[in-house]
């Protein structure tokens, strides 16, 4: 068995994580970040268009308070939102420190390489996760462990003390620290038709409920309506702004903005009705498929970005209409944090995706890059703080429980890939952009099953076993999914219930 020590332990390395290591290592702490996949690639911030809501121009604290109050349906968490808008500015003078052109929007930032964008445009956020990997990479202070999976986090007497997990080697391995940020990102990847990074599969909130942290709000997926759903396209989202000469179409070639009583275009739509429009696209293609008709932009704006990003050799969008389905885009929920990014258990500190609280029950647009550069800086620093006066953790018996689950008998990927499968399709189906009693107390019926098939599958170490893992944290938080769910009796946000539609 392998172990290392450090001050400060980073979960995760998307923007929440990244920037919390390098506000740890700025403020002089020796840290490490560990990945499951590689350090700034395999994460949804990645995958963002780069936009970033926060006080700007004419755009102040006041505006975004309300704003992302008024997206979450006043469920947010105050103290939260009012932390998020106050320190939007620090964020905006970190980027542009750190060399990140911004281009000013009506309510904050865009992220967008000037030489590739006279080119055609590209993904903000990989332009930005490109920069963070660099710095992060680049500062001394900082220790990275890539293709690392964390299977518990360690504790003694309710102080974090480390994680026990498997390196890229397929060796088990403790980590032991005196602080620690958990920025292990969200779970979208536990649904049929998602568009987040595949490896999203909620690892973060069943390590939390494992070592006995509570979620909040998990019954608050959000899901983008426009999504790719045409045979051998990508699952990706469709990026606005959308052309005005764009437009939605039902299964037998009708406008279904005008079919659906909407006197407005479909960016339009897109702006003021997003939640609607989930909804009711996700309605419409139960019954037949939904189609994007681009057939009538012009020719020279398919040299422009978002839509020089198509996947022009796969389909001609020039001649045809395609499908499109809603996908999985956001958790809301998650684990519980103060605006210093303090959890329930002492020295683990939480930022992005995988906290809850600031969205409330749907997430104002731009928001969730914002959020990962204020609450990953402030749990950095908390943890800084923390660890100047805590002593370093040692492994918990607990630990060699966990490392010796990993010795046992033959068990494939080959098995463990279709109960994965059937776990992705019972979110979808139970657990999707609508949902009603009797699909989410069948849906967790479905789950049972899955859980033993999974309970008699016995894995080597290494590979197989980390799948194996992977599935029963998607299986955890699909079960926290549904059972929130459950208790909610209304819809609200990007919660929306058939049997109980107010």
């Amino acid at each position: 068995m392998r172990s290392f020590e450090t001050e400060v332990l980073v979960i995760g390395s998307g923007l929440a994580g990244l920037r919390a290591a390098l506000e740890a290592a700025r403020n002089r702490a020796a840290v490490m970040v560990v990945s499951k996949g590689s350090i700034g690639g395999a994460c949804n911030s990645a995958l963002a268009g780069g936009g970033f809501t926060m006080a700007a121009g004419t755009f102040t604290e006041e505006d975004h308070v309300a704003e992302t109050l008024g997206a979450g349906k006043n469920l947010n968490d105050l103290p939260l939102v009012q932390e998020l808008a106050a320190k939007g500015r620090d964020a905006a003078r970190f980027l542009e420190a750190e060399g990140i052109d911004l281009s000013p929007q009506r309510t904050g930032y865009r992220v967008y390489d000037r030489k590739k964008w006279e080119s055609g445009g590209t993904l903000g956020g990989s332009v930005l996760m490109g920069k963070m990997r660099q710095e992060v990479l680049a500062n001394g202070r900082i220790t990275v462990l890539p293709h690392f999976f964390v299977g518990k986090i360690l504790s003694e007497e309710g102080r974090a003390t480390g994680v026990a997990g498997i390196d890229a080697g397929g060796s088990p391995c403790v980590i032991s620290c005196r602080a620690m940020v958990l920025a292990a990102g969200g779970g979208g990847g536990i649904y049929r038709r998602s568009d987040n990074h595949k490896g999203a599969l909620g690892d973060g909130y069943a390590v939390a409920l494992e070592a006995g942290l509570s979620l909040a709000h998990m019954e608050f997926v959000q899901f983008y309506p426009l999504g790719f759903a045409e045979p051998g396209l990508p699952q990706a989202i469709i990026y606005p702004p959308f052309p005005k000469e764009a437009r939605i179409l039902d299964n037998g070639g009708n406008d279904f903005l005008k079919k659906h009583h909407f006197s407005m275009t479909l960016p339009e739509f897109m702006i003021s009705s997003r939640d609607r429009a989930s909804l009711l696209i996700y309605q419409e293609s139960r019954k037949g498929a939904v189609f994007l008709d681009y057939t009538r932009v012009p020719h020279e704006k398919w040299r422009e970005y978002p839509l020089s990003l198509f996947p022009k050799g796969r389909f001609d969008f020039t001649r045809k209409p395609f499908r499109i389905s809603p996908v999985a885009h956001f958790f809301m929920g998650g684990i519980p944090i103060t605006p210093r990014g303090e959890t329930a258990m002492k020295g683990l500190f939480a930022a992005g995706e995988v906290t809850a609280g600031v969205h409330g029950a749907n997430r104002l647009g731009g928001n969730a890059l914002t959020e990962c550069l204020v609450f990953g800086a402030r749990s950095g620093l908390s943890a800084v703080e923390y660890a100047g006066a805590a002593q370093r953790g040692r492994p918990s018996p607990g630990a060699d429980a966990w490392l010796r689950s990993f010795r046992g008998g033959r068990g494939g990927k080959e098995k463990i890939a279709p109960l994965l499968r059937r776990i992705r399709e019972i979110a979808w189906t139970c657990a999707g952009p609508v949902r009603n009693d009797e699909g989410m107390k069948k849906g967790l019926s479905l789950l049972e099953e899955v859980g033993k098939a999974l309970g008699a599958l016995e894995a080597d170490p290494g590979a197989d076993a980390i799948a194996r893992k992977g599935a029963e944290n998607s299986l955890i938080v699909l079960r926290a999914v549904l059972t929130s769910s459950l208790e909610r009796k209304e819809s609200v946000g990007a919660f929306q219930r058939d049997d109980r539609p107010r």
